[in-house]
């Protein structure tokens, strides 16, 4: 057992800092081209690789990304990526243009090939008739945390249901949308 700043480690690498922060500082020494990785964090079961935490660069030496993997018979695959724009991506793909779903980039984006790669879920399970809840809130506040008061027709939500036309682009067939009714 390892111990900075710690007289009695109680795992293999403790580190105990009296003021501020303890830290651990991963970094590289020469530039590394467009996604190449900074850090890695590997797991591993005796020889057997189980998981992956990586950073990366994406198109500038201040555009990182930070992704998550697991293992399946030892290859890597990506599960979750939170890029340099802080949107969360569910499995490898899903920050792609051809996948501007309702015509931007959203803050979750999930991609699959099936139903269940595809979908989310909310559930809850409790002894009462309360259900699940999928909240859309709307401001017209200028910054996050903002109470500012809507007006009078102002939109308060929209569900659009978009279909890809072949062309590396997502159309809007259909939505629904609510209204603020002064």
């Amino acid at each position: 057992k390892v111990g900075i700043g710690e007289v009695s480690p109680d795992s293999l690498l403790h580190i105990t800092a009296d003021s501020g922060q303890a830290q651990i500082r991963l970094q590289r020494s020469g530039a590394a081209s467009n996604g190449n990785d900074y850090g890695r964090l590997y797991f591993e079961s005796t020889t057997t690789l189980v998981g992956q935490i990586s950073v990366a660069r994406e198109s500038a030496e201040n555009d990182g990304y930070m992704w998550f993997a697991t293992a399946n018979s030892g290859t890597l695959t990506e599960r979750l990526r939170i890029d340099a724009s802080g949107r969360l991506l569910l499995r490898s793909g899903a920050n792609a243009s051809s996948n501007l779903a309702g015509g931007f980039h959203n803050a979750l984006q999930v991609e699959g090939t099936s139903a269940t790669s595809s979908s989310i879920a909310i559930t809850r399970n409790s002894n009462d008739n309360n259900p699940p809840y999928l909240n859309l809130g709307k401001s017209r506040g200028t910054s996050i945390g903002s109470n500012t008061a809507l007006q009078d027709d102002d939109p308060l939500g929209q569900i659009n249901f978009n279909g890809s036309d072949g062309s590396d682009a997502f159309n809007s067939y259909a939505s629904v949308r609510a209204y603020v009714d002064g």
